[in-house]
């Protein structure tokens, strides 16, 4: 501070920047699709920094753990404006963050060494790390310099965080945000209430509401408590709109005499304003018009104490539309072996719900993940669509006929190119398109001719 007051101010000859002025651009999680460019002002980041604040047990001098890459928004606004703001320390993991070569395995030395008060992670990393514990009994005692941790960005199963706190003897506690609101929204009370499956209150200075949407009449009407709808949210903190205006489509809507961001999330509030989780509305299936969470198999999937990760997306049916499918991985590779034979028969007596039961359980080595450790489900879904053409193609084509080729798309959400040989006959790409037909995934068919493609039908449905 010395140095900057013997700076001559008059060489500053630009205006300062307003609070509305764009301060950062951030990219969403893009869990369910292609991540979008969000724009932060300098009212935004401001506001949820001392929002998290007034409800964080950080005091000043704390250190506070910087684990997610400094792109993400939490790294940014909840564990880098907000303690500056509150003159606290923060330490950086590294560029990495949390992914960073060995981080998880020193986890508990860091902890202990620089005395971290508080920390913020997804799910995954939690997981990481309390298998790091279960492999050494005396990492623990490590950890008591935490005060708390704190998980979001995705779903926090009970299973984890029970299993976590008794090893750790730390409080985790869950909270919900997105890049949408600079960061934090809700947070559970430091001092732990047993409320199960709830992710807290909402932060002072925002509102928060459910609303249910009718696409028939455009009625817009809150929902009581404990119905699930739709989450929306207003305050200094929320964002104005992506940088594409194309995304900005159906973002908004007017309710009260207030305009709220939609963000896309499930949700319920009780009748003392906690707010539950209800998934993802691109990622609820609907297995014959039954809407199922993918949330409660994840949940029942992490019961099993050889699942480390957990994943339930929906895999297409000619005659469900949907069916779940569940993706899991082990604990270690010598597990595999015996989560592959026990995992089915766990997933059928544990599910109360007959059409949640899984249709299919793969154990896999490795989940794919984002950049900051979110399960990235889109990837699942691409090779669910993919095996399902391959599965209805082998029997009237060669392998060496056509590529399936599956994606995340920004307009079109997920969708597959079928390149067919130029020459098969017309009659089998006719059979080729009455396979696909009843299908109600996007797909087009192209016929390569000299290395070059001819689009010849495009299809959604």
């Amino acid at each position: 501070m010395d140095l900057l007051s013997t700076q001559n101010r008059e060489f500053l000859d630009f205006d300062p920047p307003s609070q509305q002025d764009t301060c950062a651009y951030f990219h969403t999680g893009g869990t369910t699709g292609l991540p979008k460019l969000a724009k932060h002002s300098h009212l935004n980041q401001l506001t949820n920094g001392a929002q998290v604040n007034l409800i964080s047990p950080a005091e000043p001098g704390d250190t506070i753990f910087v684990g997610l890459p400094i792109f993400h928004v939490n790294a940014a606004v909840a564990t880098g404006i907000a303690p500056i703001m509150n003159r606290s320390k923060i330490l950086l993991a590294s560029p990495a963050g949390y992914r960073g070569k060995n981080i998880i395995s020193h986890l508990p030395d860091l902890i202990e060494g620089f005395q971290v008060g508080l920390m913020m992670a997804v799910p995954t990393v939690y997981s990481s790390l309390l298998l790091e514990l279960e492999k050494n009994s005396l990492a623990s005692e490590k950890l008591q310099s935490l005060k708390l941790a704190i998980s979001g960005a995705a779903p926090l199963s009970s299973e984890l965080k029970k299993q976590f706190i008794s090893k750790s003897g730390v409080n985790l506690i869950e909270g919900y945000g997105l890049t949408e609101s600079s960061s934090v929204c809700t947070l559970m009370p430091v001092k732990n209430i047993n409320k199960k499956e709830s992710v807290g209150l909402k932060i002072p200075g925002m509102t928060l509401k459910i609303l249910s949407f009718s696409e028939q009449n455009n009625e817009v009407m809150e929902c009581s408590n404990d119905q699930v709808g739709e989450i929306v949210i207003n305050g200094n903190n929320v964002f104005s709109g992506y940088v594409e205006n194309i995304h900005n489509e159906n973002l908004f809507v007017e309710y009260e005499g207030r305009r709220y961001i939609r963000t896309g999330d499930l949700g319920s509030l009780d009748e003392h304003g906690y707010l539950s989780l209800a998934g993802r509305q691109k990622e609820i299936i609907i297995r014959g018009g039954h809407n199922i969470d993918p949330k409660m198999i994840e949940d029942i999937a992490y019961q099993h104490p050889l699942v480390s990760l957990a994943a339930a997306v929906p895999k297409p049916d000619t005659y469900a539309g949907e069916v779940p499918v569940l993706y899991v991985t082990p604990t270690s590779d010598s597990d595999k072996e015996r989560l592959q034979k026990e995992i089915t028969v766990f997933m059928k007596d544990r599910t109360p719900e007959r059409a949640a039961i899984p249709k299919e359980v793969l154990v896999i080595g490795e989940m794919p993940l984002t950049a900051v450790g979110k399960i990235f489900k889109p990837k699942l879904v691409c090779d669910q669509i993919t095996a399902v053409i391959n599965a209805h193609l082998t029997d009237i084509l060669k392998s060496e006929d056509y590529i399936v080729q599956t994606s995340p798309t920004k307009k079109r959400g997920i969708f597959s190119v079928i390149h067919l040989q130029a020459y098969l006959s017309k009659e089998l790409v006719e059979k080729v398109e009455d396979k696909l037909t009843p299908f109600a995934f996007q797909y087009q068919i192209e016929i390569q001719n000299n290395n070059k493609s001819t689009h010849i039908e495009a299809t959604t449905l």
